[in-house]
């Protein structure tokens, strides 16, 4: 992602719950859609970005590589040479084969079996006390 510095804060430094101390900075920047946006880098992130995220000034372009957390937001990872195109990674596996759509509540059709089993069962159990 190719952005265009628009200003960058000075670092701020803040205590964590446990005690530890930590860096933030604020970076005001255009995407490559134009539309000016923030990001909030912190220290205890992606540390190379931070460190050279400190030494940008008003105007310089900059190549960044973003990649999506396992919370849904976008992190930048590193910056890239001018030119250089960030790789995609694949994606994620959850794990086990499974049918269900992400983000749906309804259940697959193993699951639905699985339940009228325990149904049984219970029942099984209530007829026999």
């Amino acid at each position: 992602m190719l952005i265009d510095i628009i200003d960058v804060g000075s670092v701020s430094t803040h205590s964590a719950k446990n005690g530890r101390q930590y860096q933030s900075l604020e970076v005001t920047y255009k995407n490559e859609q134009g539309q000016a946006q923030s990001k909030k880098l912190m220290s205890f992130g992606s540390k190379d970005v931070f460190a050279t995220a400190q030494s940008w000034q008003k105007g310089d372009k900059v190549n960044i590589a973003t990649e999506k957390d396992d919370n849904g937001y976008w992190q930048w990872t590193r910056v890239l040479a001018e030119g250089e195109v960030a790789t995609v990674a694949p994606a994620k596996s959850a794990g086990g084969s499974t049918t269900r759509v992400a983000g749906s509540n309804y259940p697959t059709a193993d699951e639905r079996a699985q339940t009228q089993v325990y149904i049984i069962r219970q029942s099984s159990l209530t007829n026999a006390v």
